[in-house]
């Protein structure tokens, strides 16, 4: 197992736009479906062979209000610009030791800049209802009590990016 600290993730979308969001807004990101491509292409005499990183499926989570301090080459707050469309192209992982991983998406859409496997949602994440605590076992009661004081994303605004080639 490769182990990396994450710094940074720049987004690509369809309309050629980009921009970048720090490591540390994100509460959890996942990718499924992982395999390489390759592809070739004739350029000035010369065929090219590339591979690429593809995940079938996506998912980011991260602080809306942290991403919207960020912003696309043109001017966008990321936050909005990751939920309100739905074209990320690919992705790029920047570690702390100055590697990068590309990462592309599947695409699939009636129109060129909308991917129908792309969605988002906002929510809050919020504590556990105290209610229920009477029917937990004290012990998990005093574990969920002390990973809430630790949650630096509880009560923020959480955007949610998915791309799922399965639905």
């Amino acid at each position: 197992m490769t182990r990396k600290k994450l710094t940074e993730v720049q987004f690509y979308f369809e309309n050629v736009e980009d921009g970048a969001i720090p490591g540390n807004i994100i509460e959890d990101m996942q990718f499924d479906g992982l395999h390489v491509e390759r592809y070739q292409h004739f350029e000035r005499g010369d065929i090219i062979f590339n591979k690429v990183l593809i995940a079938d499926n996506f998912l980011i989570k991260l602080d809306y209000e942290l991403a919207n301090k960020c912003f696309t080459n043109c001017n966008e707050p990321m936050g909005e610009r990751l939920s309100d469309f739905n074209d990320i192209v690919d992705i790029v992982l920047c570690f702390e030791d100055g590697t990068q991983e590309r990462i592309g998406f599947p695409w699939v859409g009636s129109s060129e800049d909308n991917n129908e496997y792309q969605r988002s949602g906002l929510e809050v994440n919020k504590s556990f209802d105290r209610n229920d605590f009477s029917e937990l076992d004290p012990m998990l009661v005093e574990d969920i009590k002390e990973s809430e004081k630790n949650d630096r994303f509880l009560n923020r605004k959480m955007l949610t990016v998915y791309v799922d080639k399965e639905n």
